[in-house]
C-alpha cells in the first residue's frame, strides 16, 4: 500500500475513533441522568414498612398503590438494566401486598387481577420467591372459594419456583389445606409428615428475611395454616395441637410484630377444635376474648367465625346463655352479606 493510501486510512480511522468517542460520551451523559440509587432505596424501605405495618387492609391497599405509582415513574426514567430489574421487583412486591389486602377484604376478582400483575412484575424482577409467594396467595384464595383443584394447579407451579426454607414450607402448608378440602386425608397426613420431618422454616430467602412482615412465613403461620387444614378434615386433636403451637410461637413474637388477625384466626380455630373434642366451656372463653378485638371487614376471620357459629348452633348448646351471647356477637360482626 502506498504511503498516501496509508495516510488516508489513518485519517479515516481517526475520524471513526472520534465518532465512537463522541457516541460514548453521549451514552455516559444519558446514564448520568439515570435514577439515583437513593430513590430506589427509599422505595425498598417503603415496601418493607408496608409489609411490616399490620395496617388495616384498606389502608395497606391505598398506600401500596401510591408507592407503586411512584415506582412506575422511576421505571420509566431508569436507564440501567439492573435498576430496572430492581424497580420491577419492588413493583411486584407492592402489587403482592395489594393483592393480599384484596384477599383480606374478600374481593376475589380484584385479588386475582392484581396477583397476575404482581407475578408479571416478579418475573421481570427476576424474583422466583416472589412469584411463588403470589402463586401461593392465588392458591389460598382458591381454597377459600372452595376450589382446591384450582389451588393445586397454582401450587404445582409454585413448588417449582419456591426456594428451600420458608417459601417451600408455605407452599406445602397451603397444599395441606387443598388436600383437606378435597377430603384426601392420606395426602394431608403425608404433607404433615414431610413438614414435621424438616428441620424448620429457616432460610436465607431475601423476601422473607429482608422484607419480612407479610412476606415472612415462620413457625407460627405454618402451624396456623396446618391447624385450619386439620380442622377442615375433622381432625380435632391434630388441629388443636397445631393451633396451640401457632399461638405459642405468636406469644413469643414481640408484640409490635404480631398480626392481630393471625392471632385471632388461630384462637378461633383452636376454639373450633375444642368444640370437636366436646370442651365447649374452653371454646366459648376463647371466642369471648376474640370478640373483644376489632376485626370488622376481615374476610378470613369472618369465614372462621361463621364456621364456629355453625358448630355452636348445635342443639346441645341451645340452653347455654354464654353460647347464645357469642352467637349473637358473631352474627352482628359478620353479617349476612359477608363474602366468606
Amino acid at each position: 500500500m502506498h504511503r498516501r493510501d496509508l495516510l488516508v486510512a489513518a485519517v479515516g480511522l481517526t475520524g471513526l475513533a472520534a465518532q465512537v468517542a463522541q457516541s460514548l460520551e453521549q451514552r455516559l451523559d444519558f446514564f448520568a441522568l439515570d435514577v439515583d440509587d437513593g430513590a430506589l432505596q427509599q422505595v425498598e424501605q417503603a415496601v418493607k414498612a408496608l409489609a411490616r405495618s399490620n395496617r388495616p387492609a384498606e389502608e395497606t391497599l391505598q398506600s401500596a398503590q401510591q408507592v407503586a405509582d411512584r415506582v412506575a415513574v422511576l421505571a420509566d426514567r431508569t436507564r440501567r438494566p439492573s435498576k430496572l430489574v430492581a424497580a420491577h421487583r419492588s413493583a411486584g412486591q407492592l402489587h403482592a401486598l395489594m393483592a393480599s389486602s384484596a384477599f383480606d377484604l374478600g374481593e376475589w376478582d380484584a385479588c386475582d387481577q392484581i396477583s397476575v400483575a404482581a407475578r408479571t412484575y416478579a418475573s421481570l424482577g427476576e424474583d422466583d420467591s416472589l412469584q411463588a409467594w403470589v402463586l401461593g396467595l392465588q392458591a389460598s384464595a382458591a381454597n377459600w372459594r372452595s376450589d382446591p383443584d384450582a389451588a393445586l394447579v397454582f401450587l404445582e407451579e409454585a413448588s417449582a419456583l419456591a426456594p428451600k426454607g420458608e417459601p417451600a414450607l408455605r407452599v406445602r402448608a397451603i397444599m395441606a389445606r387443598s388436600f383437606a378440602l378435597l377430603d384426601d386425608v392420606d395426602a394431608l397426613r403425608s404433607v404433615l409428615q414431610v413438614i414435621e420431618a424438616e428441620a424448620g422454616p429457616n432460610s436465607e430467602d431475601r423476601l422473607g428475611a429482608q422484607i419480612g412482615g407479610e412476606f415472612s412465613f415462620g413457625t407460627a403461620r405454618a402451624a396456623a395454616c396446618l391447624a385450619t387444614a386439620c380442622l377442615d378434615s375433622g381432625l380435632g386433636a391434630e388441629s388443636e395441637r397445631w393451633a396451640t403451637r401457632a399461638l405459642e410461637a405468636m406469644d413469643a413474637t414481640p408484640f409490635s410484630n404480631r398480626s392481630v388477625s393471625q392471632v385471632a384466626g388461630a384462637r378461633i380455630d383452636l376454639a373450633a377444635a375444642q368444640l370437636l373434642s366436646g370442651r365447649a366451656s374452653e371454646a366459648v372463653a376463647l371466642l369471648e376474648s376474640v370478640m373483644k378485638t376489632s376485626l370488622v371487614g376481615n374476610a378470613s376471620i369472618a369465614g372462621r367465625l361463621r364456621r364456629v357459629r355453625g358448630m355452636l348452633a348445635h342443639q346441645r348448646y341451645q340452653r347455654d346463655d354464654r353460647v347464645r351471647t357469642v352467637i349473637d356477637v358473631i352474627d352482628g360482626s359478620t353479617g349476612i352479606d359477608q363474602k366468606r
